[in-house]
């Protein structure tokens, strides 16, 4: 009895010894596994803290870069605070990786994407500052060049407006050359125009040619007339317009009996004339006659005769039909 009380008790011993071994054993992989995870996550929290480092490092060098860059130009300065808010934002993005999420591979990917951000804007900055370095130098070359134009455009007009005063006095010396030209094509056209020194009308019986001043035995009127000697004028056939007025006023005229129209060279005036005579005129004095068959009976009054040459008045008379 009492040996199988000892056999109980050892097995009782026993079972508790394997028991504690046991417990000691879970005990110590327990101790373990938490140290291996203790060790891991003191690793995970130095590199988090590197990398934040690192991140902390990398963004204020960017936000140096960009500041260097900082100019007085507008559109560059808030080029600039775009930028930095960008990086800012991704920088928080990066942040939530390391502490929040604990996706350090993760987050090592998003810096590198920040570093090539950074890089890119202040390269960005870089080549808009260059930009306008040579814009700014180009606009002041132009203003050179604009001062340099503008002067010799003063030049020039000063010189168009010389020119246009000397044009002027030319322009009014060749008029006043024109009209004294003129003037003078006028003397030697007057010079050239043959005078009449005579004049004398009758009237005429056709049918007998006797001569009459009387207007009921007058059927046509018979002009004749006398030249003046002119040497200035080349000798050779003359031709003279007679110009017969009525006493109403009127001339004779009738395009079909060889009546017309001259123009005066005193007043540029349309002058009718009732008929024509032409002469062989050699520098001489020289007679002229023509008969003129109006076609009705003329009426009694005053008659008025004018002679042209060349298209100047060289002559002029009346005569009277009873």
């Amino acid at each position: 009895m009492a040996k199988s009380n000892s056999n109980n008790i050892l097995a009782i011993v026993l079972i508790g010894l394997f028991l504690l071994l046991g417990f000691c054993a879970y005990q110590w992989y327990q101790i373990r596994t938490l140290k291996q995870e203790l060790s891991s996550t003191k690793d995970n929290l130095l590199q988090t803290e590197k990398l934040q480092a690192e991140l902390e490092q990398d963004y204020q060098l960017a936000l140096d870069n960009l500041e260097e860059m900082r100019g007085t130009n507008t559109e560059l300065n808030a080029m600039i605070d775009q930028q930095k808010a960008e990086l800012s934002n991704q920088k928080k993005k990066i942040t939530n990786l390391l502490w929040t999420r604990g996706e350090l591979g993760k987050a090592k990917e998003e810096m590198e994407i920040l570093r090539n951000q950074a890089a890119s804007y202040a390269a960005q900055i870089r080549d808009l500052k260059t930009q306008n370095i040579q814009l700014s130098s180009a606009n002041s070359t132009l203003k050179l060049a604009k001062a340099e134009l503008e002067s010799e455009v003063e030049t020039q007009t000063a010189t168009i407006a010389d020119l246009d005063e000397k044009t002027t006095q030319l322009t009014e010396i060749k008029q006043q050359i024109e009209e004294e030209n003129s003037t003078l094509s006028s003397k030697v056209d007057m010079a050239e125009a043959i005078k009449i020194n005579f004049i004398g009308v009758s009237g005429v019986k056709e049918k007998s040619g006797k001569e009459t001043m009387r207007a009921k035995a007058s059927d046509q009127l018979k002009a004749c007339f006398k030249t003046e000697s002119n040497h200035v004028v080349n000798a050779g056939d003359e031709m003279f317009y007679i110009r017969i007025i009525n006493p109403g006023g009127e001339t004779l005229f009738d395009q079909n009996l060889g009546s017309g129209t001259l123009s005066s060279k005193l007043d540029g005036s349309d002058v009718r004339y009732t008929t024509t005579s032409s002469i062989a005129y050699n520098n001489e004095d020289a007679e002229g006659c023509v008969v003129y068959d109006p076609g009705f009976e003329l009426g009694k009054g005053n008659y008025n005769v004018e002679i042209y040459n060349k298209g100047y008045r060289v002559g002029n008379g009346n005569f009277i039909l009873k």
